[in-house]
């Protein structure tokens, strides 16, 4: 995760943060990536991980995609243009539903932009798994209408006109 996302999770003191990492990179949790504009921080093995993040209770992993979320979306805007699916991902394990089915739908267009159409599909796919939690209302109707058309291009790419999906 790159430290300017990570200090705007955080809310903690650069200085401090700095510290913190640099502990976690001595101990070896941590690989420190030197990327434009920032360092990113990426754990040496995907265990580490996993035990750090089932660590936390579950409401505080929500509030820290929460976070994330908001971070990319008011700090870093370009991000929501550029990968839309990670905003939708945060905000799917925040518990966002409705922001989350957005960036999906998002994510699925983009991907389709560049012919990406297995992406294509499964982005809005996650949408529409999302929405079957949301009460049935006349915008999550147009919502699932939305999804469903943007997957019928990416359908007929992959696996051709006639099949049913389309």
């Amino acid at each position: 995760m790159p430290v300017p996302l990570l200090h705007a999770v955080t809310a903690l003191p650069e200085a401090v943060l700095h510290s913190r990492l640099k502990s976690l990179q001595a101990a070896e949790f941590l690989y420190e990536t030197p990327q434009l504009p920032a360092v990113t921080y990426t754990f040496k093995h995907v265990l580490i991980q996993e035990v750090a993040y089932q660590s936390l209770l579950q409401r505080t992993r929500q509030h820290l995609h929460q976070q994330a979320a908001q971070a990319l979306r008011e700090r870093f805007p370009e991000t929501a243009t550029t990968r839309p699916e990670l905003l939708a991902y945060h905000y799917t394990e925040a518990g966002e539903t409705e922001l989350a089915v957005r960036y999906w739908q998002h994510a699925g267009e983009r991907a389709e932009a560049r012919f990406a159409h297995v992406e294509a599909i499964t982005h809005p796919t996650k949408g529409l798994e999302l929405l079957q939690g949301l009460p049935d209302t006349i915008a999550r109707a147009q919502q699932e209408i939305d999804l469903q058309i943007a997957l019928g291009p990416a359908f007929m790419a992959t696996r051709g006109y006639a099949t049913p999906e389309v």
